[in-house]
């Protein structure tokens, strides 16, 4: 092969030779240097004792020419052993780089099959979370449909109830007579068709409106009904015995009513309102307490759906384990006053609290490695139209 031809090209014996030299190089050019610190030394002394001179200065610009002429030969002593050196450094870091474009044809091979996988795991993700963001819109949509089909339901009774009042606080003495027939026979029964006459309505980003139309239909339910229609039952056939309980006294306060003096009328009629009122503000309440026991119920479902529609989305997401990969970003520069821009990046987020001498070795390749790694790590980048952050995913 090339490389083993190369490496036989140096000589075994001229290799001995230059190294069995070194050890006394390395002593000449210790003495070398020896010499010249004391004779530099010795000059140092004279100016620090008799101060600077004519004489002193060329003594001291000789002493100089002679310290290079001293490295001039150091370095002509120990060329041939550090050429070897430098030989071999190159012969092994060559042989080191000869598996650089094999190593980086299998690492390119990797790379782009592990952006394939990651960009299928992303689109994976994209969907899981696209479905379950459906589904929690069903789960809201489902809420909403409960709460105000519920709601709907507590108006009517609460409708209902103010009307069976109203007439029963209109009953006069004339007419009160035939007002048990008439409080017993308001219907206990919802009217035909009550579920279908409630519109819901809902505004959704996701959900069309046929699949509303389809969650509105199927929770109008046989059994919704019954159920409502036992519940309106209960609280009207309640509103009627009530009301038919107090006829008696009705009776009695109209007649009160009818024999008293103008001032006692005003007090009757005055507690009659004050009696209206409450009555008004009970059935306000009651219509309040239903909506809100509906919307709590309809909210524990709500939780529940919520919390299964995550864990069926986290496990869509995990059908397939994603490459291991190193992602980062580069900066694409397209202008070179995007430089400044990282400069200034650079120094707001690190530099300003760097010495001045750290500074001034910093590189615009080091500023630049900053930004792309500060962007991987804090999501923040350089808002510029000169500078693209290009997405890069490497396999490891």
């Amino acid at each position: 092969m090339e490389t083993t031809a190369t490496t036989t090209a140096i000589a075994v014996k001229e290799v001995q030779d230059i190294i069995s030299k070194a050890p006394q190089i390395l002593s000449e050019n210790v003495a070398s240097v020896d010499k010249a610190k004391a004779v530099g030394e010795n000059l140092l002394d004279l100016v620090k004792k008799d101060g600077m001179s004519d004489l002193l200065d060329n003594q001291l610009s000789e002493y100089q020419s002679k310290v290079k002429t001293t490295i001039k030969v150091m370095n002509e002593r120990r060329k041939g052993f550090t050429q070897l050196v430098d030989r071999f450094k190159k012969e092994f870091t060559t042989l080191e780089s000869a598996l650089d474009p094999m190593f980086n044809q299998i690492q390119s091979i990797r790379d782009s099959y592990a952006q394939k996988k990651i960009a299928e795991q992303r689109e994976k993700e994209r969907i899981a979370e696209l479905n379950r963001k459906r589904e929690l819109e069903l789960v809201e949509l489902r809420r909403q449909i409960s709460v105000q089909l519920n709601g709907h339901l507590a108006n009517y009774i609460s409708a209902v109830k103010k009307g069976l009042y109203e007439m029963f606080e209109g009953y006069t003495l004339e007419t009160i007579g035939g007002a048990d027939i008439a409080i017993k026979g308001t219907s206990e029964n919802l009217p035909g068709g009550f579920l279908d006459g409630i519109k819901i309505v809902y505004s959704s980003y996701l959900l069309t409106p046929d699949e509303i139309s389809y969650e509105v239909g199927i929770a109008k339910t046989p059994e919704l009904l019954a159920s409502f229609n036992g519940e309106y039952k209960q609280a009207i056939a309640f509103e009627k015995r009530s009301l038919i309980d107090k006829l008696p006294s009705k009776k009695s306060e109209l007649e009160e009513i009818a024999k008293a003096s103008a001032e006692e009328k005003k007090r009757l009629e005055a507690e009659a309102q004050r009696r209206k009122e409450e009555e008004a503000e009970r059935i306000r309440k009651e219509e309040e307490d239903a909506k809100v026991k509906a919307a709590e119920e309809a909210a524990v479902r709500a939780s529940g759906e919520a919390a299964n529609a995550t864990v069926t989305a986290q496990a869509e997401m995990s059908f397939s384990e994603a490459p291991k990969v190193k992602e980062g970003y580069e900066i694409v520069i397209k202008n070179s006053a995007a430089y400044l821009q990282i400069a200034q990046f650079w120094y707001e987020k690190e530099g300003k609290n760097l010495s001045m001498d750290k500074i001034e070795r910093k590189t615009f390749a080091q500023m630049r490695a900053f930004c792309e790694a500060w962007a991987l790590k804090n999501e923040e980048k350089i808002t510029s139209h000169f500078i693209d952050y290009k997405e890069t995913i490497k396999a490891k």
